[in-house]
């Protein structure tokens, strides 16, 4: 599974890196949102000798090659997804990624409980069919999905 796991964050990167406008970047920090099916990325990066995080879209990859498939960063996030999915905790709901210019292993950051910071807001329908997709017992349900 980690095979398959870093394979995607390989991915993931080479997508970043080629669509971030800033070529000297310190930090890119990827933040994924997945139920059911939607998905939603947000990407920022910060550069040498500065800490502001600055936003940049990472979505255009897809119109530059027609090989979407390979080239969107939501594909690799819901590989994820699928192969991190856990009995116990269900599946995560946000995910954060940072990777580090100075060649450092990325960060991954799971996030099975809280609702994900969506631009709209999704019905509480499309959570309730990803917990039959993805079950989790009744104790790990979060509290503002009841």
């Amino acid at each position: 599974m980690q095979k398959e796991i870093d394979f995607c964050l390989t991915q993931i990167l080479r997508i970043a890196t080629t669509l971030v406008p800033e070529k000297n970047w310190n930090l890119l920090r990827i933040e994924g949102y997945i139920v059911g099916s939607v998905t939603e990325t947000r990407s920022w990066y910060t550069i040498s000798n500065n800490d502001e995080e600055i936003e940049y879209s990472t979505f255009d990859l897809d119109y530059i090659n027609e090989d979407s498939d390979n080239n969107a960063i939501g594909n690799f996030l819901e590989q994820i997804r699928e192969l991190t999915y856990d009995a116990t905790r269900g599946a995560w709901y946000t995910i954060e990624i940072r990777f580090y210019k100075d060649g450092r292993t990325p960060t991954v950051r799971y996030d099975y409980y809280n609702q994900p910071a969506f631009e709209e807001p999704i019905p509480i329908a499309l959570y309730k069919q990803d917990l039959k997709v993805y079950p989790r017992p009744a104790k790990s349900i979060p509290e503002w999905l009841l």
